[in-house]
Formats: structure tokens, C-alpha cells, sequence
């Protein structure tokens, strides 16, 4: 469900939640079973800083989304939910090469109960998705070195769970947007911890981290400390081509 709420919501998500609430889903809707998320939405000064709403009952579900191979480790999940006792939502494409690993480790498990396969998602679908879950589960064995996921399910107020591989200690505050664990039993006792987390955080959090001003002015300073490091690195006018190497490959190669 969407509406518009006018510039004054800007940066007030969280204290506009529950007249958010009373906005859209009036007296008939059970407001405690409710979640009020504010998703920014072209907001442009020419469109009155209009905002996404979503409202939305909180899943039964657990989530996992990535690609089928033993690295993004779905069937991990599978394991975790199942102990946890809560049903998994299984999303992402089968690719070539992968179809005996999701025929082995993913399919046997799919009963549309318990574990439901979503094949392959994206735009509103993927959101909705996010936004219903209780939690991302991101039980990855290999140097992930960002994993979008995380960072889509917390923008869209969904705690994650994943494994401390690569990024993920980096991306995931654990205790704070969700939990950084071992295994999968320590997943599990994890999901009987998400009352802690606050969905609104997550999103929080991802705007103070990730939100593209933010990151092109961090890429821009790693460019300039390069630029400057060793003065091997100088800007140039572009019309000005750069000096020409007289040294061969071969002789790079230490080969004549």
C-alpha cells in the first residue's frame, strides 16, 4: 500500500510510524500486528518529497537469497530454519552448472511448507519479500566481499543473520541489525533472539552507511589517497595525453 506524506517526514521515519499507521490502515486494521516502513521515493524537490509506505504484518517466514552453490549455502539455511521451527523462503535462480547441486541439496527439501522455493525474484516481488521476513539468513562459507543482500534486506527494515565470512562482520552490526554467528545451531538460537533487534535500525543504519552520497564520498577519498600516495599518482589535464612508456612487455617480463 502506498501514500503520500508531505516533506515533513523527511528524516523522521521512525516518529511518524505509528500516525502512519492510522493514516493507512485505519481503525479495522490490528495496529499491533503492524509495521510502518518509510522507503524514500524520487525524493526530488520537484516531487514534494514523497515517500513509499509499506505496510506491512510481520512474516512467518525465514529468508534466503543467492545463487545455488555451496558457498551461499542454502541448504544451511534449510538446516537453520528447520531448527529454529520456522519456515524458509528460498529465492534465487538455479544457474548452469548448479543443477545438480539444488537437485541434491535444495529440491528433496521443497514441500511448499516448510521450505518454499521462489525461483528467481527482483523489483517489488524481491521487496515484499524482504519486507515480510523475519530475518535474512546469510550462511555463507566463502570471502563474500560485500553481499548486496544484506544490505537490500536491511534497507527494507529485514534483520540478517549470517556467518562472519568475509564482509559480513562488516556489514552486519551484530546485536544492533542483526547477528553474526558460527553455524547453523547458533542460527537458529539467533532467530529466537530477532525480538531484540528494531527493524527501524536496520534501515537507519543502512541510510548512515550506505546511502550513495555517502559512498561515492568514500570511494573518492581511497582515489585520492591513491592519487597522493608515493607522488606516484597525479592528476592530469585531459588535454594532455599521458607520457608513452618506452619499456616493452618483454623487457617488464625481464625477457628479450
Amino acid at each position: 500500500m502506498l501514500v503520500r506524506i508531505n516533506r515533513l517526514a523527511r528524516g523522521h521515519p521512525l516518529s511518524l510510524r505509528l500516525a502512519a499507521t492510522a493514516l493507512v490502515a485505519g481503525p479495522s486494521m490490528d495496529h499491533d500486528a503492524t509495521t510502518v516502513q518509510l522507503m524514500p521515493y524520487l525524493d526530488t524537490p520537484n516531487n514534494g518529497g514523497v515517500y513509499k509506505v509499506w505496510v506491512t504484518t510481520e512474516g512467518d517466514y525465514l529468508l534466503w537469497v543467492g545463487r545455488m552453490n555451496d558457498d551461499k549455502g542454502p541448504q544451511r539455511a534449510i538446516a537453520a530454519a528447520r531448527a529454529a521451527g520456522l519456515p524458509l523462503v528460498v529465492a534465487g535462480p538455479v544457474q548452469p552448472g548448479q543443477e545438480e547441486f539444488f537437485e541434491r541439496e535444495v529440491e528433496p527439501h521443497i514441500d511448499g511448507d516448510t521450505v518454499r522455493y521462489a525461483g528467481e525474484v527482483g523489483g517489488q516481488d524481491k521487496d515484499e519479500l524482504y519486507l515480510h521476513a523475519r530475518a535474512l539468513l546469510m550462511p555463507i562459507r566463502w570471502e563474500e566481499p560485500f553481499g548486496m543482500v544484506m544490505v537490500e534486506a536491511m534497507a527494507c527494515g529485514t534483520p540478517v543473520i549470517a556467518f562472519p565470512e568475509g564482509s559480513a562482520p562488516e556489514v552486519v552490526i551484530d546485536g544492533e541489525t542483526g547477528f553474526v554467528v558460527e553455524d547453523e545451531e547458533a542460527m537458529a538460537r539467533a532467530v529466537g533472539r530477532l525480538d531484540e533487534i528494531d527493524r527501524g535500525r536496520c534501515r537507519e543504519s543502512v541510510r548512515e552507511r550506505f546511502d550513495v552520497p555517502k559512498v561515492v564520498a568514500r570511494y573518492e577519498r581511497v582515489y585520492d589517497r591513491a592519487r597522493r600516495r608515493d607522488g606516484r599518482f597525479t592528476r592530469r589535464s585531459l588535454s594532455v595525453p599521458p607520457r608513452q612508456s618506452h619499456r616493452s612487455p618483454a623487457r617488464e617480463l625481464g625477457v628479450r
